[in-house]
């Protein structure tokens, strides 16, 4: 098959959307197929990769460092068998044009649910309500014109079925290298970097952005330092609310803020750590959550959105509400106390990480193709 990808983020941002395309285009193209990717322009260098189109684009307000492409379509990319869109913008134009025009299949995936798009555009709650019918409207359009929509999660699916009759709708998680992300990569490398040999380490790993409630969790260390005083939390990426929250740390004793990390030095940060914690309440899959559990690593998520489907409570880690310090803290707290208990929750977050390896994924991909064909 000749596929199209048409998106809004691929390498070398690093975000979910990102590093799941571009495990999806090493997978087909290692089973035969051609696949090409049209994608914004950004600041950092992009790939050499002849198959991979970057676009001229413009900012998008909300976060001005992420761009929309002009949908200008590349002329190898008129002839594909498959129109694959990731986006709700102008790529997904670009999709729909050349799927009408070559009459083939117009798949999209949603990677986004109508909070997501409502926090970006919307932060008055009054506006939200407001612009929420006009948001569904928008997704119901959208979808109705593919031949197949794919989503990541079991949530996102339920929430886009909420919208009515809609073209079959399937479930494909986006992948995670889980040779890459193991529990035998060494964390020791990262505590002597760091010279943090003592205490339990709690991670984050995101970008930090007000919808990630990163908040919850610098509020909840002062709470856990009470029981565990050596607690270091290592708080990994970068992002609009930066300041915001290293000026809420500057009171609390052992908070690292490392700022960007290669992705080959991801896995190093997860299996330092003791326990995962990600607040964001409003996540379609949660690739950090599913690569924190293929390092072997339980997880402390945010009782909301995708992350329930993944995160059995008591088995591979814990839910709380993501607002809640206090119920953050305790949760934390309840597997730095037992390690007997989150070492049995590390082998089995390993075992959940597994539904998300990359052949297994592509394999309901393919499938997906293969039925609209």
């Amino acid at each position: 098959m000749r596929i199209g990808i048409f998106t809004e983020s691929y390498y070398p941002r690093t975000d979910g959307v990102a590093k799941a395309l571009f495990c999806f285009k090493g997978a087909l193209e290692k089973r035969g197929h051609e696949v090409y990717v049209v994608a914004p322009k950004c600041e950092e260098e992009g790939s050499k990769d002849k198959h991979i189109y970057y676009r001229v684009s413009v900012p998008f307000i909300p976060y001005p460092d992420y761009g929309i492409a002009i949908p200008v379509t590349p002329k190898p990319l008129k002839s594909v068998d498959i129109a694959h869109s990731h986006s709700i913008g102008g790529t997904l134009l670009m999709a729909q044009r050349v799927a009408k025009k070559k009459s083939v299949p117009h798949i999209t995936t949603i990677h986004i649910s109508f909070q997501d798009l409502l926090f970006y555009f919307a932060k008055n709650q009054r506006l939200r309500n407001l612009l929420d019918f006009g948001a569904k409207a928008y997704f119901r359009w959208f979808m109705l014109k593919c031949e197949g929509v794919i989503v990541p999660s079991e949530f996102l699916k339920r929430q886009m079925e909420e919208l009515g009759d809609m073209p079959h709708i399937s479930v494909v998680p986006n992948p995670t290298d889980i040779e890459k992300f193991s529990p035998f990569c060494n964390g020791l490398i990262v505590k002597e970097r760091l010279g943090w040999d003592e205490g339990p380490f709690v991670l984050h790993v995101g970008r930090l952005a007000q919808e990630k409630n990163i908040e919850t969790l610098l509020k909840a260390a002062p709470i856990i330092k009470k029981c565990y005083p050596e607690t270091k939390f290592l708080i990994v990426g970068r992002g609009p609310f930066e300041k915001h929250l290293k000026e809420m740390a500057r009171d609390v004793r052992d908070v690292l803020f490392t700022g960007f990390v290669p992705e080959s030095e991801l896995p190093l940060y997860y299996a330092a750590s003791d326990v995962v914690c990600g607040m964001s309440a409003i996540e379609t899959q949660g690739l950090a959550v599913i690569e924190a559990l293929s390092c072997g690593k339980p997880v402390v998520g945010a009782n909301s959105g995708a992350i329930p489907d993944i995160i059995k409570e008591g088995k591979n880690g814990l839910l709380c509400n993501p607002l809640d310090p206090h119920e953050c803290a305790e949760c934390i707290l309840q597997i730095l106390e037992d390690e007997k208990r989150r070492k049995k929750m590390g082998e089995v977050a390993r075992e959940t990480a597994l539904n998300y390896e990359i052949d297994k994924c592509t394999d309901r991909l393919i499938e997906v193709y293969e039925r609209v064909l």
